[in-house]
Order: C-alpha cells, then sequence, then structure tokens
C-alpha cells in the first residue's frame, strides 16, 4: 500500500498515491504493450488495463496482508495474477494460432 490512507479531501497523500500508482502503471503498461507485441497480442483488453488491474490487486494484496499481519495473503494474490496473465497470454495467442492458415 503505498503512504498512508487519505479518505477526505482532494490533497495531500491521495494525490501522492495517486500520482505513484498512476507512474508505476505506465511503467507496467510499457512491458505489457512490449510484450503484446512481442507474442502478436491483439485482444478486446488493452496494455492500460491491463497494468492498472495489476495495481488493483497488487495495492488489495498490500491492504489484505496488513489485516492479517503476514505476507502469505499477498504472496497468493501475486500467485494468482501471474497465473491470470499466463492464462491470457496463452488463450490469445491459441486463438490467433488457429486463425493462421497453412502457406
Amino acid at each position: 500500500f503505498v503512504g498512508r490512507p487519505h479518505w477526505g479531501g482532494w490533497g495531500g497523500p491521495r494525490v501522492i498515491n495517486h500520482v505513484v500508482i498512476s507512474n508505476h502503471a505506465a511503467n507496467v503498461e510499457k512491458t505489457i504493450a512490449l510484450a503484446m507485441k512481442r507474442y502478436q497480442i491483439k485482444s478486446d483488453w488493452t496494455a492500460s488495463s491491463l497494468a492498472l488491474h495489476t495495481q488493483a490487486v497488487l495495492q488489495g494484496a498490500f491492504i489484505l496482508a496488513k489485516s492479517k499481519d503476514g505476507p502469505e495473503v499477498a504472496a497468493e494474490s501475486v500467485a494468482h495474477l501471474r497465473r491470470y496473465i499466463e492464462l491470457l497470454f496463452a488463450q490469445t495467442s491459441k486463438r490467433k494460432k488457429k486463425n493462421v492458415r497453412p502457406h
């Protein structure tokens, strides 16, 4: 969890959290976009949407870890996220291969 939670107003820690999370998501988005290009992924999801989803999962995992006083739940969440991303890329790649006609 980036910074301290701040539920009131529109300044201070809330803005800092937004900037930090957005910057990290932008870096993750670049990596996802490169992977999509490398594996020729064309889908209804975008690098941006997947990057923001990773941030939602990671930030939620940190909150759960703090509430449970241990990292195990966060590790499980990250493992689920990894499997999800692998599944997205595998399914999209399989669909593309099925549509390829032999020369």
